[in-house]
């Protein structure tokens, strides 16, 4: 039998014709080990920084973390797609909101929708998680540019924020709403951290997620301008490391209920932490040369700051994340 001759007549055969044309499957009986392989190269192919940390948590945890991943990247995919039409984005998210409606009584037949539902089910993950990142996917497909610091927040919440709360759950049982916040801010710092890296491929695929009214808070009143003129360079420059001082104060401020976690979790996500935070660092020291680059971390660079952190986790608990002795941006209120 012909493995799309399996997607007949279900309320997911959009989406499982799309994941079965980009993930076949050739023999059903070896399903869920090929899934599990699609997933590890997935996360190591398309999450380098989190990869790398994420290795160091114990095995069961690690190959659901790399299921759940996984799952949350495919959806990022199909969004960022140029090849996909906008309508069938909307339509494979929509069958996406059935899968998580009904992980209960619904079989799915790809095997990496099934690995997901067992996990989700398993790990006792709240679904509502899920329904924010499409809710927020869904917003992104009509975005070309944010107009406040506010609507860039709630972005950042639902595509990332929502990794950090699902993460958690992954890695222990009914966690605290004080352990979800943090892992809630972390996940957001994250993403910031994407957003300032890769301004310019941003800007090439159609979306602006530097919000308006800070830019045209540091003087900068044209994008266009800015990426392909080159106006407004030393603007932008008191803009990143405004920006960047508050990303990198969210990063300290997330790993204070890191101790409250499991302790084979403090290691993978304090590394994760420090491993993404780099990223921020790097282009501080190179003058923030994203409209001309994109700023990574080298494989050397990564396992030095792991081989640090390995030295200092037990004896400078939450010291080992300050970066240089930041001031606290409670002080600072934000204008935006």
């Amino acid at each position: 039998m012909n493995y799309y001759d399996l997607l007949l007549n279900t309320e997911l055969s959009n989406l499982e014709h799309y994941l079965f044309e980009m993930y076949p499957i050739v023999n059903m009986n070896k399903g869920e080990e090929v899934a599990r392989k699609y997933c590890y190269d997935i996360m190591n192919i398309k999450a380098k920084s989190f990869s790398f940390a994420s290795k160091f948590f114990p095995e069961d945890v690690n190959m659901k973390v790399q299921v759940i991943y996984s799952f949350l990247r495919i959806l990022d995919d199909i969004t960022d797609s140029i090849e996909l039409e906008k309508s069938k984005k909307y339509q494979y998210l929509s069958e996406l909101d059935f899968f998580l409606n009904n992980l209960s009584s619904f079989i799915p037949n790809h095997p990496i929708l099934r690995l997901v539902q067992n996990t989700i089910r398993s790990s006792k993950i709240p679904i509502h998680y899920f329904r924010d990142m499409i809710s927020g996917m869904k917003n992104d497909l009509e975005m070309t540019q944010f107009n406040t610091f506010q609507e860039l927040q709630e972005y950042a919440y639902s595509v990332a924020g929502t990794v950090g709360c699902i993460m958690t759950h992954l890695i222990m049982k009914n966690p605290n709403e004080k352990i979800l916040r943090k892992a809630k801010l972390l996940g957001e710092a994250m993403q910031l951290t994407n957003i300032l890296r890769d301004v310019k491929e941003d800007y090439d695929n159609g979306r602006i997620y530097l919000p308006k009214e800070m830019l045209s808070s540091f003087g900068i009143h044209n994008i266009a301008e800015l990426i392909e003129g080159n106006e407004y360079e030393e603007n932008f420059t008191g803009f990143m490391k405004y920006l960047s001082k508050l990303v990198l104060q969210m990063y300290e401020d997330s790993m204070y209920s890191i101790y409250h976690l499991p302790e084979y979790a403090h290691y993978p996500l304090i590394l994760a932490g420090k491993v993404y935070r780099e990223i921020v660092l790097q282009s501080q020291r190179e003058n923030y040369p994203v409209l001309k680059k994109r700023v990574v971390v080298s494989k050397i660079r990564k396992i030095a700051i792991a081989l640090k952190l390995k030295i200092n986790i037990k004896e400078k608990p939450i010291e080992v994340f300050s970066c240089h002795n930041l001031q606290s941006l409670t002080a600072v209120n934000n204008p935006f």
